[in-house]
């Protein structure tokens, strides 16, 4: 169907928003393309947080219009955030099912990894959209990253420090700026380092992020985060932690144990049935 085609429909973005991305209607797509062809920058917004759970091309194309011809700021952002976990899956090769939307092929990837590189190197770009860029861009690693994301961490800004940990997470050879970072002041440093931590599988940092999990001084955002990631690890005490966890008074802690309690539970199995 032609993009030029599509007509309006009664499923409006707002209530697409509402919805779990499983009960999304067949049109969801139509929608959200509306959305990003709107003369409303609120609307293309919305419609850009949306696009960023559709592996589409055609989205994929509209979001990399957006951020090569807009020049408002929140929509550079949301479309730079939306093809983060678009280009992710593209770059696992995990929508190759024909059941699936239009695949995102190596030429798009190409293509979002030189807009998004270029955003970010873009140096009166406001530091909000730079940032975004290289949270996106490192979603498919590439080499330009790696000093990029060196630079954020030592560049003496907590806001870059966060995004430098966001990008560790998903890059290779940071392993003791991750783990350095479990240990300083600012809680949404070590949420990021804790996410990056769990992300690589750091088993030095298991101990440390066990006993953040049950830690309420830390904030509930650092114990969600140290709950989540400990389903990973695995240090020992870990079943038992989590099964006090998941009787937490805080429902989206306990709701976030009983996650991470089923999936260390059943890595378990797995570690059993492997064993000589």
């Amino acid at each position: 169907m032609s993009l030029m085609s599509i007509e309006p429909t009664g499923h409006s973005l707002e209530t697409l928003a509402a919805l779990p991305t499983w009960e999304w209607p067949d049109d969801a797509i139509e929608r959200i393309t509306l959305g990003l062809q709107s003369d409303d920058v609120g609307e293309q917004c919305l419609a850009a947080r949306l696009a960023g759970f559709v592996p589409d091309d055609g989205l994929a194309s509209l979001l990399l219009r957006c951020l090569q011809e807009s020049e408002d700021d929140d929509l550079l952002v949301e479309a730079a955030i939306a093809l983060g976990p678009i280009l992710e899956e593209a770059h696992m090769g995990e929508f190759s099912d024909e059941d699936m939307p239009a695949e995102i092929g190596p030429q798009r990837v190409h293509e979002i990894q030189t807009t998004l590189h270029k955003l970010y190197m873009e140096a009166s770009a406001p530091m909000l959209v730079r940032r975004r860029a290289l949270e996106a861009a490192v979603r498919s690693p590439a080499e330009w990253q790696i000093g990029a994301t060196r630079a954020a961490f030592h560049s003496g800004d907590s806001a870059w420090r966060i995004t430098s940990l966001f990008a560790m997470g998903y890059l290779g050879g940071f392993e003791q700026n991750i783990l350095d970072s479990l240990t300083v002041k600012s809680n949404d440093t070590v949420r990021e380092a804790i996410t990056a931590a769990g992300r690589h599988d750091l088993q030095d940092a298991g101990p440390l992020v066990l006993r953040m999990a049950e830690d309420p001084e830390r904030g509930k955002d650092v114990q969600r985060a140290a709950i989540e990631a400990i389903a990973h690890l695995r240090p020992v005490g870990t079943i038992d932690v989590l099964k006090r966890l998941i009787r937490h008074p805080d429902p989206t802690l306990a709701a976030t144990a009983q996650v991470a309690l089923d999936e260390a539970l059943m890595w378990e199995d797995i570690d059993d049935l492997e064993a000589p």
